[in-house]
């Protein structure tokens, strides 16, 4: 995950204990509300959580546990 500020053509990596083992092959979607965006992170087949980060702060929140199944995996926050 990461932040990217088009204005300033600038990315900076925001580490999860996650990251090493998402894939990306599907649409991913956040929401966005004020200041934090919520962004649902779940490997494949196992639990995961919605982290919530403040892009002004850059504080990165682990938020509510999402359960998963077999084969499945979260695409988006709505």
């Amino acid at each position: 995950m990461a932040l990217i500020d088009l204005n300033a053509k600038t990315a900076t990596k925001i580490a999860t204990e996650y990251e090493s083992k998402l894939n990306f092959d599907q649409q991913q979607s956040i929401a966005q509300v004020g200041d934090n965006v919520y962004v649902p992170l779940t490997p494949i087949s196992e639990a995961g959580n919605v982290f919530v980060y403040n892009w002004k702060t850059g504080k990165l929140t682990k938020g509510a546990k999402l359960l998963n199944g077999t084969g499945h995996r979260y695409i988006g926050a709505y």
